[in-house]
């Protein structure tokens, strides 16, 4: 009986997964506009204005970005099918119970469809990516940028970050402190 002396390891998941990736992704990308995208144009937009967009709050109100001028803005784009997004998220929730500040406001973008989660606190649902990949041009998630008081982006985080970490509180909390002067 012959036997093979190769017998690849892995899941059919996982290479279903990696064909999808590797063969599909850039048809399905080629029309929506991805392939025009580049991780530098998110750069470019440091120490500039933020671009303005509408967000609902906990009890449906509207607001707009804008409109938290004067205070400290942690804005967040995640996905709910990114295992580091929803980890990100649940620490960015902390933090904003660590802080508890009313200079500081955490904003969640949800790159894709419609989620129902009680963030407790201010959420877009971005279902046609208008705002993470249309205006902020982002290539990656999670990603969370830090708005100064001025409606400026003074700072980028990409990926997952452990934002109930000693250092990042106290950076979080001395750019508090410069918002109140």
């Amino acid at each position: 009986m012959y036997k093979p002396k190769f017998r690849p390891q892995g899941s059919l998941k996982t290479a279903l997964f990696l064909f999808l990736v590797i063969f599909l992704m850039p048809c399905c990308t080629s029309h929506a506009g991805f392939e025009k995208l580049s991780p530098f144009e998110t750069d470019r937009m440091l120490n500039t204005e933020a671009p303005d967009f509408i967000i609902s709050d906990s009890e449906g109100s509207k607001k707009t970005l804008s409109s938290f001028r004067g205070s400290l803005v942690l804005l967040s784009f995640w996905s709910s099918k990114c295992p580091s997004c929803i980890a990100d998220v649940s620490s960015l929730k902390k933090l904003g119970r660590i802080i508890n500040h009313d200079s500081l406001k955490i904003v969640f973008v949800h790159a894709g469809h419609y989620v129902d989660d009680e963030f407790g606190t201010l959420a877009v649902n971005d279902a046609d990516l208008n705002i993470s990949v249309g205006i902020y041009r982002l290539v990656s998630l999670p990603t969370t940028m830090l708005i100064d008081r001025t409606g400026k982006i003074i700072k980028i985080f990409r990926g997952q970050q452990n934002w109930t970490d000693s250092r990042q509180v106290e950076e979080i909390k001395t750019f508090i402190i410069k918002t109140l002067k």
